[in-house]
C-alpha cells in the first residue's frame, strides 16, 4: 500500500500521524514521536481473489516439483489454510469494530485496549495458521524434493518482503518481470542460470528486512517514546536497507540484459522502470474517463475519430511526464533527499517530517503531470456534449484492490489521508495480508477531547 496524499492542519497541542500496518505480518511503516497515544480505524481486508490465490500455490507446486497428487494435497491445504484466516479476518474486523463503539462513545482508554487485543490475537491466530500450513506441506515432500525447501523459502522472503521500500527498484522482483516476457529456448536457459545467482543474492538482504520487520511489529504493539531523532534513525535504517536492495537488483537487471536479445532486454528494463517507480505510472482516472468515452454510444464519426486521437496523445505526453517524474525522483533518491510522496508526514512544530528533504525537481515534475491530466481532461470537454460526459462511468474509487480514504480529527486538528491499495503493495492474505489504518495522535501539549462527530459517530467532513 502506498499513501498518495497527506495533509494535516495544526491548531494548537496536537498532530495526527496516519500509520499503516499489515494486520497479521509485516509492518509497511511506522510513525514514531514524542509520546504516543494509539487509535484505530481498519480498511477493508483487500483481497488478492481467487485467481491470485490459485497462482500462488500453483507457483509453490513448480517450486518443490510436486507431481499430481502431491499438488492436489497442497491445493487442499492452501484451501483449508485461506479458509480459516478468513474467518479469523471476519472476527477481528468485527472486535475491531465493537472497539470503534468504545471510541465514539468517548472510551478511548477501552477502545485502545480492545483494538490492541484483537491485533496480537489476529497475529498470533494467523502465525499459528501459516505455520500449521507450512509444516503440512513440507510433509508432503519426497525425500528427493527435500532440497527444494529452501528455494521455497527464498521464494517466500521475496513474497513478503520484497515489495514496498523507500526507494524506487526496492520492491521489485526480478523473476516476476522475467515470468512476463515469456522466454523460450535459450534465451530462457541464460535467464534461469542468472536468477539462481540473483535469489542467492537477493535473499542476503531480505533477511534484513524480515529481522527489522518482525522487531517492529513487536515494538508497535505498545505505546512508544520516540522522538523524532529516533523516527529518523528508523527511516533512515530501512532506507539503508532498500538502497542494497535495489544496488542487488540494478545488478542482476544488468545481467539479466546481457544475456537477452535486444528486444526483450528493452521490455526487461521497461518493465522494472514500471514496477521499480509505480508511483510515477499509475494510471489516473483520466484514464478511465477517457477508455469509457471511446465506447459512448451515440458518437458522431468526427467526436469518435477525436477522442480516439485524444486517448492516444494522452498515452504518449502522460509517459514522457511519468518518465520525468521517475527520473527526478531517482535523482533525487541518489542525493539522499525525500523523493515519494510521504508515507507518513509528522508536523513537529517547523513542518512536516520530509520538507526539509524535499525535491523541488520532483514536485515539479508531478505537477507537470498533472498538467497533461488537465489539459487534455479540458480539450475532452470540448469534444463531447455535457450529455455525453455525464454519461461517461465514474471510476471507483482507487488504484489495484482499492482506496480508502479517511478524516480524523479531535477539534482541533485535523488529517486527511487517501491511500491506494495495490494487491503487489499488499502481503499474502496467509502470509498476514489485511490492512490496518492506525490514527496516531502525537500529543506536544495538554491533551484536547474528542470532537463530537467523533462521540456520535458521525463521520468529518472530507477535506482536500
Amino acid at each position: 500500500m502506498a499513501l498518495t496524499r497527506a495533509s494535516s492542519r495544526r491548531h494548537g497541542s496536537m498532530v495526527l500521524v496516519c500509520v499503516l500496518v499489515a494486520i497479521g505480518g509485516t509492518s509497511v511503516s511506522l510513525a514514531y514521536a514524542d509520546e504516543l497515544a494509539a487509535k484505530a480505524v481498519v480498511a477493508k481486508t483487500p483481497s488478492s481473489g481467487q485467481k491470485s490465490a490459485q497462482s500462488r500455490i500453483d507457483a509453490y507446486i513448480r517450486v518443490l516439483g510436486f507431481d499430481a497428487e502431491q499438488g492436489a494435497a497442497a491445493r487442499d491445504l492452501h484451501q483449508s489454510m485461506t479458509a480459516e484466516l478468513a474467518r479469523q479476518s471476519k472476527k477481528t474486523r468485527e472486535a475491531i469494530a465493537e472497539a470503534g463503539e468504545d471510541r465514539r462513545a468517548g472510551d478511548i482508554a477501552s477502545s485502545e485496549r480492545r483494538m490492541d487485543e484483537a491485533i496480537r490475537a489476529s497475529r498470533q491466530n494467523s502465525k499459528k495458521v501459516t505455520q500449521q500450513f507450512l509444516d503440512d506441506l513440507k510433509a508432503i515432500l519426497r525425500p528427493d524434493q527435500a532440497a527444494s525447501w529452501q528455494t521455497l523459502e527464498q521464494y517466500r522472503r521475496r513474497e513478503l518482503h520484497l515489495r514496498g521500500g523507500t526507494v524506487g527498484g526496492a520492491g521489485v522482483d526480478l523473476f516476476r518481470i522475467v515470468d512476463q516476457l515469456n522466454l523460450t529456448g535459450e534465451p530462457a536457459s541464460k535467464a534461469a542460470l542468472s536468477l539462481d545467482e540473483y535469489a542467492l543474492d537477493i535473499d542476503r538482504v531480505l533477511r534484513d528486512r524480515e529481522r527489522v520487520a518482525a522487531e517492529d511489529e513487536k515494538a508497535f504493539e505498545g505505546v512508544l517514546h520516540l522522538d523524532e531523532k529516533k523516527m529518523r534513525e528508523r527511516f533512515d535504517r530501512d532506507r539503508a536497507i532498500d538502497l542494497r536492495v535495489r544496488e542487488v537488483n540494478l545488478k542482476h537487471l544488468r545481467r539479466l540484459a546481457s544475456v537477452l536479445p535486444e528486444d526483450l532486454a528493452r521490455k526487461l528494463d521497461d518493465q522494472f522502470q514500471l514496477k521499480g517507480y509505480r508511483q510515477a505510472y499509475r494510471k489516473t482516472a483520466l484514464n478511465h474517463t477517457l477508455a469509457k468515452a471511446k465506447e459512448l454510444p451515440g458518437l458522431s464519426p468526427e467526436q469518435k475519430q477525436k477522442v480516439d486521437a485524444l486517448a492516444a496523445r494522452h498515452a504518449s505526453q502522460s509517459r514522457a511526464a511519468s518518465d520525468r517524474l521517475a527520473a527526478a525522483i531517482r535523482a533525487a533518491e541518489d542525493a539522499g533527499k525525500f523523493a515519494a510522496e510521504p508515507m507518513v508526514m509528522v508536523d513537529v512544530g517547523a513542518g512536516f517530517l520530509g520538507d526539509k528533504d524535499a525535491d523541488d525537481a520532483v514536485r515539479d515534475a508531478r505537477l507537470a503531470r498533472r498538467e497533461v491530466d488537465r489539459a487534455v481532461r479540458d480539450e475532452l470537454a470540448g469534444i463531447l456534449t455535457p450529455e455525453q460526459l455525464a454519461a461517461i462511468p465514474k471510476p471507483n474509487p482507487g488504484s489495484g484492490v482499492g482506496q480508502r480514504i479517511e478524516v480524523h480529527s479531535n477539534g482541533a486538528d485535523e488529517m486527511v489521508f487517501i491511500s491506494d491499495m495495490d494487491e503487489e503493495d499488499l502481503p499474502p492474505p496467509e502470509l498476514g495480508g489485511g490492512v490496518m489504518v492506525r490514527t496516531v495522535e502525537v500529543r506536544t501539549g495538554q491533551p484536547t477531547t474528542a470532537p463530537d462527530s467523533e462521540k456520535s459517530g458521525e463521520q468529518p467532513a472530507k477535506k482536500d
